[in-house]
């Protein structure tokens, strides 16, 4: 098999299922999905002072669980986009009080090779 028809049979494979979408973006429900859909991850507040805490809050369609991580802005510059710290493994609709100390980034993930992935991230600025 050649590179490009092996490449194109890995993505066929999954169905098309790999889909990002933008930060606290409403999506519409497709029906003719079986794949993981990211339809809700927001964070409210978006922007809050030291000590002050957040709201996340989520819902995913075609998955029984999510990864939630964090990337904090105090990691260093280098290293920010390569250090997830994995908070925990949550029911695919829900919410979470947090109080991050330094700008941070949450990122949900869901699903696996077999049904597909989605993923999603929020920021929240500390001031």
């Amino acid at each position: 098999m050649t590179p490009i028809i092996a490449l194109a049979a890995l993505f066929l494979g999954t169905g098309g299922c790999h889909r990002n979408i933008p930060v606290a973006a409403e999506v519409p429900i497709d029906s003719n999905r079986n794949c993981p859909q990211v339809l809700r991850f927001t964070a409210n507040p978006r922007v809050i002072q030291p000590g002050g805490e957040v709201l996340l809050s989520w819902n995913i369609r075609n998955v029984d669980e999510i990864t939630l991580e964090e990337s904090r802005e105090d990691v260093g510059a280098a290293n920010r986009g390569d250090y997830l710290r994995i908070i925990g493994k949550f029911p695919s609709t829900g919410t979470l009080r947090v109080s991050p100390k330094v700008t941070t980034t949450y990122v949900i993930s869901c699903g696996d090779d077999l049904v597909g992935c989605a993923s999603a991230s929020v920021s929240v600025i500390v001031k």
